[in-house]
Order: C-alpha cells, then structure tokens, then sequence
C-alpha cells in the first residue's frame, strides 16, 4: 500500500476514535476514498459494515456505536430522536431494540431502526446529533407510560436542561400532549416550606391514626425532622427545593447510614409521597412502629 492510502487509512481511524468506532460512507468519501478502494478494504476484513453504508474498524462494537451508526446511515443532517435521545440526554436508559431516528425527508427504512420524518432541531451532545431536550421529552411522551416519562421531566428538572415553558409550546396539538401538561401543572406549583411538610405529614399522621412524632429533634447525633423515640423510628421529609444538589444528597444519604448503624430505622418520603399517596406512606409508618414494637417485646 502506498503512502497515500496510509495516510487516509489513519485519518479514518481518527475519524473512527471521535465516533464511537464508526463512520459512513459519505465521510469516506469526503477523506477522498472511492467506491472500489472501500469495497476491497471491506474484501480484505478491514472494514466492517455496521449498518447500511456505515463501517466500523473491527468486527463488534458496543451499544453507543450502535447508536451512532444508525444517525450516520441517514446522513448528516440526521439526528437520534425518541428514546435514543432520551438516552443520550440522560433523560432515561438506555434502550434495547430499534434505534429511534428522524430525518427530514423520506428516506428508506432499515433493520434495526425506526425512522420517523420531521423537521427538527439538531443539537450535538457528548458527540451524538440528538433533538433537543423539549422536542425529546414532546415525543418521547406518546410512548411511554405517565410514570416513566414524568421520571424524565424528574431528570431533566434535576440536571438543570428543563425548559418548561419550550415544552409547553412545542406539546401543542401533539399525540402525548395531556400526559405533559399533567405533569408540567404538577412541576410549576410552588415548593413546600418545610413546615408545610411537617404540617402536612402531622396531618397525614392524624388522618391515619399514627401517634404523633416529635419534629425536629436531635437523634443519635443528627438533626431529623419527625421520631419516635419508643420505636427509634426518624421519618426524613424530603422536598426538591431543600435537596437537589449534589452535596444535599449525599449529606442526606451519611445521615441515614449514621442513623442506621446506631439501630435507628430511617424512612424517607417525598412531599408528592405525603400529597399523592398518603395511604402508602401511613402503611409504611404502622408497619415500621409496629416491627420495632415487636423487637422490644421479644427482646424483653
């Protein structure tokens, strides 16, 4: 091989390092490769066809390569859209199956992807064409269950990238557009103080008949909001506005293990938990006196 076939060979191996391990024919060509020289190299096993038109440099590539090789094969104004860019948006997992991508005018489809048509927005995130971060969440909302897709709205509110208002208007008149405004209502009440969560869980208390707790007092050492000192049971009340950052969460996670290994049973609920299910949590509370007052009396 001479060394000009050398040189293109090592600039495809770094386009392949900024990809994920893959590349398409279109870029081929922009490197300056023909048709034959890239059928040969396919021939000779030093190429390796992913998906239609798309290459890799060995045989197998992982999960993020798959994913990269399906936007390729649509060329490059193609984008990862649905639940792949859920994944990548870091919105929701990653998922099995076909891979979600649009394009804006028709192409043909292939095995292992599901295109859908539509003129979008294109953003390029950790090296991946995506749709945006409102358009992901607007169709990402016809497919999957209330539960799951208000989860990603959770992730999105949490990683800072939720633009509400840009979801709102871009959900109008589209299939999923119910479930959004449901979960969008939910997310522009304000935040509870936190005596209304320990007015709330007070009430919540009454209501169910469980004996009232003593708010915030010291316990083995740590400040908690609600404990029965009877059972050694603390209830943490949890409010995004009070613990959404980083160094909130894992404060709130060494008190629960500091509570835990003096023999304190811990239980966390949210203030969506108290307002939403309050027979869940008064269940979980019962059952919890109820066990330690049970291990005090075999103990005795």
């Amino acid at each position: 091989m001479d060394a000009k076939w050398t040189s293109r060979d090592g600039r495809v191996a770094e386009l392949a390092s900024e990809q994920e391990g893959v590349f398409a024919t279109w870029q081929l060509r922009e490197l300056g490769f023909t048709r034959d020289m890239v059928r040969r190299r396919l021939q000779a096993g030093r190429l390796f066809r992913v998906f239609r038109s798309v290459y890799a440099l060995v045989p197998q590539i992982g999960l993020r390569g798959q994913f990269m090789a399906a936007a390729l094969s649509y060329g490059p104004n193609a984008v990862l859209s649905h639940r792949a860019a859920a994944a990548i948006l870091e919105l929701g997992p990653w998922p099995t199956g076909a891979i979600d991508v649009t394009v804006a005018v028709r192409r043909k489809p292939q095995p292992g992807v599901r295109l859908h048509r539509a003129e979008v927005e294109r953003r390029v995130v950790d090296g991946f064409p995506v749709t945006t971060v409102a358009r992901t969440l607007v169709d990402i909302a016809h497919v999957l269950p209330y539960g799951r897709l208000e989860e990603a709205f959770e992730r999105g509110e949490r990683l800072g990238i939720l633009d509400a208002a840009e979801v709102e208007k871009m959900a109008r008149g589209r299939r999923g557009a119910r479930k959004i405004h449901r979960i969008l209502a939910e997310f522009g009440e304000p935040a509870p103080t936190r005596s209304e969560l320990e007015r709330a869980f007070r009430r919540l208390c009454k209501v169910h008949g469980i004996p009232l707790p003593s708010h915030n007092v010291c316990v083995h050492g740590e400040d908690v909001d609600a404990y029965w000192p009877a059972e050694d049971v603390v209830v943490e009340l949890d409010s995004f506005q009070f613990h959404k950052t980083r160094r909130a969460f894992e404060r709130d996670r060494r008190k629960s293990a500091a509570l835990e290994r003096a023999n304190c049973r811990v239980l966390r609920f949210t203030w969506r938990q108290i307002r939403q299910e309050s027979d869940e949590v008064a269940a979980t509370v019962h059952s919890a006196l109820a066990q330690r007052r049970g291990e005090r009396s075999a103990a005795i």
